[in-house]
Parts: structure tokens; sequence; C-alpha cells
């Protein structure tokens, strides 16, 4: 019986393990927000008080919308880890995308994200929009310019403009977006915050 526990107990320790990984793994996910819980923003730069923004998103939050959420984020990133894949990828995890200029890839807008459409462009009447020349197709789309003045601006130390864009993927921006869900409205919201001249 020595023997064999001596060549074996990796088998029973792992007989033990594994029921709790696995336990834990199923609860952390249950915990984990769902797409339409949350509302994360990403801003490609330097110059912003990520804290400070988010702190105001969540005071500001009731008052915006009725969606339930979890969890609103706003996460800085450093512009030198973003190849367009790397901001595909990043569509999945975060509604809006900010960029400070001299942080955007050239052309994003055609390269990692959509036109955005004529219905949820009419959101932001007094946006200054930001377009790209496409061959072929004119000129699109694809985000909104953040002024110095905006709500945007009391956190962000620049003096770049930086510029707002919608995830694809997002289901928090109504039924507006190409993944929206109806009644969903929390980062279109937000995103109408943001851009708001601050009185």
């Amino acid at each position: 019986m020595k023997n064999h526990l001596q060549f074996i107990w990796w088998k029973y320790l792992a007989i033990l393990l594994i029921p709790i990984i696995v336990w834990c793994s199923i609860f952390s996910a249950m915990q984990k927000p769902k797409a339409y819980q949350r509302v994360h923003i990403l801003y490609v730069g330097s110059n912003l008080d990520a804290e400070g923004l988010q702190l105001q998103l969540e005071r500001a939050l009731p008052d915006l919308t009725d969606q339930k959420l979890k969890a609103v984020t706003v996460t800085i990133a450093s512009p030198e880890e973003h190849s367009y894949i790397a901001l595909e990828a990043r569509c999945f995890d975060y509604d809006i995308l900010i960029f400070e200029q001299s942080s955007m890839p050239e052309n994003v807008g055609q390269a990692v994200f959509v036109r955005l459409t004529e219905a949820l462009i009419a959101q932001f009447p007094e946006a200054t929009l930001y377009q790209e020349d496409v061959a072929d197709a004119g000129i699109l789309t694809y985000g909104f310019q953040l002024e110095k003045s905006s709500r945007f601006g009391a956190y962000y130390t620049g003096n770049a403009p930086c510029f707002l864009f919608v995830s694809p993927r997002s289901e928090n921006f109504d039924t507006l977006n190409e993944n929206g869900r109806a009644g969903n409205d929390a980062a279109l919201r937000f995103a109408q915050y943001l851009l708001e001249i601050a009185p």
C-alpha cells in the first residue's frame, strides 16, 4: 500500500482539487456582470483622471438611465500596446473607446469600427463628427470629437483633441448600433453625457 501511494499520490490530490477548482470557476463566472449589466470605457492616451471620471459617471448614472448596471469602469491603456487587431478585440470588452489624437492609429474608424447610423448620429445633434474618406464610399462618420469644454474635458488634462468611438459589439446603445438591445441605453447616455458641454 505504501508503494502504491508513493507513485499515485498526485491522482488522489487531483481528485480533491478538480471539483474545488471547477466549483470556484462556476461561481466566479456567475458573479461576473453580463455585457448588458456593465458599461466599460477605454481611454487610449495618458492625460485622463480615470478614477475621477469613473466616480462622476457612477454618481450621474441614476439620472441618466433606468438600465440596472452592476459595474461602470474607466480604464486607461497605453497607445503602444494597440494594433488594429488588439483594438478590434477590445471592442468585445468595451462599450466606448476614447482616443487622444496622438494615440490614435491612422484611419482607425474604417480599420476597427463601423460607420455610425443616421439614427445614432441624430442622438448627438451638437457634436463635432469624426469622419474619414473611404475609397468607393466617400466620407463616412465613425465617431465624435470631445470638446475641451465638455464634461469629459473636466477630467482630461491634455491639449490634443480626443475622439469618442462606439463599439459595434456593445449591447448598451439601445438598438442604434449593430449589437444594441432595446432598452439597454446606458452606454448611449454616458456618451451623450461625456460629449455634453459642462454647465
